[in-house]
C-alpha cells in the first residue's frame, strides 16, 4: 500500500537502513506460490466397517418397514429406517466411546455407562428385534405374493356359476401359497405377525374359494370389511361368495349317495333363499 503523501522521489529506497526496499522487476504477487501448510489428518467418528454396518441397518429396516401390514408407505419406511439407524449409531458409540451425550442426557461418562445409557441400549435392542421380526413377516409376504402372481387366479372365473376345476398339482400350489400367507397372519390366528394385513387377506379369500372353502373365504372377507371399512366391490364379492357357497352345498347334497328327493329340494331351496338374501345385500 502506498502512502498518499509519497513524492515518488525514491529517497526512501536509498535511506532504508535494512535495504528492505528496492526498485527492480519482479513477479506479480498473484503468481507467487503460497507456502505449503501441513495438513492435519482428518478425524472421523466411524470407520469404514462401522459406516457399512449402519448402512446395512438402514437398508434392512427399510425393507422390514416398507408395506408392513399394508399400512407403511415407502417415505414413512425411510423415516423409520433413519430413526432406527440413529438409535443403533448412538448405542454403538455408547459401547465404544468414553464420553457420549444425546442432547441433555449423558449416556456414558468416563468409560462407564450411565442409567440413561443402559435404557438407551435396552430400547435399541428391543427396536432391532422388532425390525428383525418385521423383516421375517415381510419375507413370507414377498414369497406368498410372488407365488400368488404366478398362479394367475381369475376372480371372474372363480365367481362364474360353474366354477373351474383344478388338478392335484394346482391345488397343492394353492395350499402352499395359502400356507405362506397364513404365516404372516397375527399370532392369535396361528401366524407370526402382530397385525392383520387386509391386502393379503383378500388374496387368501380367493385361494380359499379356489379350494372350495367358501365359509373360510366369507370369514376372511368379513374381517377385511371390519379392518378396511365397507366398500361396494368388497360387499359384492362377499355376497357372491355366499351365493357360490350355497350352490356348492346344494350340489354336494344332490350328488351324495343315498340322498332323498326332499333333501335335495330342501338344499336347493336353502340355496335360493341365500341367493335372494345376497342379492338384497348387494342392492
Amino acid at each position: 500500500m502506498v502512502d498518499p503523501g509519497c513524492m515518488k522521489c525514491m529517497d526512501c529506497v536509498s535511506a532504508c537502513p535494512t535495504n528492505a526496499l528496492a526498485l527492480k522487476f519482479a513477479k506479480p504477487q498473484i503468481v507467487n506460490r503460497k507456502p505449503k501448510r501441513e495438513r492435519k489428518p482428518r478425524a472421523f467418528d466411524l470407520s469404514w466397517l462401522e459406516e457399512i454396518g449402519l448402512a446395512l441397518v438402514f437398508l434392512l429396516t427399510l425393507l422390514a418397514a416398507r408395506g408392513l401390514y399394508a399400512v407403511v408407505p415407502l417415505l414413512m419406511a425411510a423415516g423409520i429406517a433413519g430413526m432406527v439407524t440413529f438409535l443403533a449409531y448412538k448405542a454403538w458409540r455408547t459401547l465404544r466411546v468414553e464420553n457420549v451425550r444425546f442432547h441433555g442426557f449423558q449416556l456414558r461418562r468416563r468409560g462407564r455407562t450411565t442409567k440413561t445409557g443402559w435404557a438407551w441400549l435396552t430400547l435399541t435392542t428391543v427396536v432391532l428385534l422388532l425390525v428383525a421380526h418385521s423383516l421375517a413377516v415381510n419375507q413370507y409376504r414377498w414369497r406368498a405374493d410372488h407365488s400368488f402372481e404366478r398362479l394367475n387366479l381369475s376372480k371372474a372365473a372363480l365367481f362364474a356359476p360353474t366354477p373351474p376345476t383344478f388338478d392335484d398339482a394346482q391345488t397343492q400350489r394353492f395350499q402352499s401359497t395359502l400356507d405362506l400367507y397364513n404365516r404372516t397372519a397375527p399370532i392369535s390366528d396361528g401366524g407370526i405377525g402382530l397385525a392383520p394385513n387386509a391386502e393379503s387377506m383378500l388374496r387368501m379369500a380367493l385361494l380359499r374359494l379356489a379350494l372350495d372353502q367358501h365359509d373360510d373365504a366369507l370369514v376372511l372377507l368379513d374381517r377385511v370389511e371390519r379392518i378396511a371399512g365397507e366398500a361396494d366391490e368388497l360387499t359384492a364379492d362377499r355376497e357372491q361368495v355366499r351365493i357360490l357357497g350355497g350352490l356348492a352345498v346344494a350340489r354336494l347334497a344332490r350328488n351324495r349317495p343315498g340322498v332323498t328327493r326332499p333333501e335335495v329340494e330342501q338344499a336347493f331351496a336353502s340355496a335360493r333363499e341365500q341367493t335372494e338374501r345376497a342379492l338384497d345385500n348387494m342392492r
